[in-house]
């Protein structure tokens, strides 16, 4: 959900990218918030998982770190690479912040 709402707002910031406004790329902030934001009110009914908190931390981790290294694997650190792996972080911070505000209530595992 928070991915996916993360991709809805950074193509309702294609518009802006269109006419040169580069906060078009911060698209992806509000996105990510709010599906964060809407898992939390979805999931509000759901019982707490205890592990939940710790998987919660490490995909935010994850998330915010995977995402500058492929950039900087993929494009380097010359000319706009370096750009390009900021703006990777700066994605990876928001999505990171989308799952910390999810919440630690998740559904029962099956099995």
């Amino acid at each position: 959900m928070i991915a996916a709402s993360a991709l809805l707002g950074a193509l309702a910031g294609l518009p802006l990218l269109m006419l040169d406004q580069l906060i078009g790329f911060f698209g992806v902030f509000p996105g990510a918030l709010l599906g964060g934001f809407a898992y939390r009110f979805a999931s509000s009914s759901l019982p707490i998982d205890p592990t939940a908190h710790v998987r919660r931390y490490k995909y935010a981790a994850i998330s915010f770190a995977t995402l500058p290294i492929i950039s900087a694997f993929g494009t380097g650190m010359r000319g706009q690479g370096f750009h390009m792996t900021i703006g990777a972080a700066l994605i990876g911070f928001a999505i990171a912040l989308g799952i910390l505000i999810s919440g630690d209530r998740r559904a029962a595992r099956m099995g």
